[in-house]
């Protein structure tokens, strides 16, 4: 991936942060967001640059390997530092003026609690789409104990790392293998899919 565009995409972002900052002084960020934007965006471009590089020469079975391992520890890293992050600026290990999250997780307590017989109870007037989460998260309960809330992330953790070896396999086939290392590196390091994995949110299972 070539090291012009990833300089450039640095700079724009900088900029870009800088004129809206300025412009819209009155609903400027907080500090720590500005931090965690500045972090992810750096590093997202300069390691995309320089792991497609590095990786460019490894067997398959190396690269996957790669690909796995890397993609759990940042997540794993993520999802510890989310948590307490969390934890100090709100009281509870949840995001800001959570909405979906804590329902997925009241609800999956109670059904950790009552069991799958009481699921009519527990979704009375919410609609079937909405129910399946909850449900996961409440088997997931059930196993590790009521408000599991880091087992259930840990998890979204290899879940997010196995995504990434799979879109690999899927990329390499349909498009060949320089693509699909690409491909992989991209997903590893992509800001967003790391963060959903310290939400208690659906998207990484999806």
């Amino acid at each position: 991936f070539p090291k012009y565009f990833t300089n450039k995409a640095i700079v724009l972002y900088l900029a870009t942060i800088t004129v809206v900052s300025f412009v819209f002084f009155r609903q400027i960020m907080y500090w720590y967001w500005f931090i965690f934007g500045i972090v992810e965006v750096v590093l997202f471009f300069y390691y995309t640059n320089f792991l497609t590089k590095k990786w460019s020469h490894l067997s398959q079975k190396m690269f996957i390997r790669k690909i796995f391992t890397v993609s759990i520890v940042i997540r794993i890293i993520w999802v510890l530092v989310s948590y307490f992050f969390y934890t100090a600026m709100t009281g509870i290990p949840f995001e800001f003026s959570v909405g979906d999250a804590l329902a997925y997780n009241v609800q999956a307590n109670e059904i950790a609690t009552k069991g799958y017989g009481a699921l009519g109870e527990i979704f009375k007037g919410i609609e079937l789409g909405d129910t399946g989460y909850s449900t996961y998260l409440g088997s997931l309960y059930m196993i590790f104990g009521l408000d599991s809330i880091i087992i259930v992330r840990l998890i979204k953790a290899a879940l997010g790392a196995w995504t990434a070896v799979l879109l690999y396999k899927l990329a390499v086939r349909n498009f060949g293998e320089s693509t699909a290392r690409i491909t992989a590196i991209i997903f590893m390091l992509m800001p967003n899919f790391v963060y959903y994995t310290g939400l208690h949110l659906k998207e990484v299972e999806m």
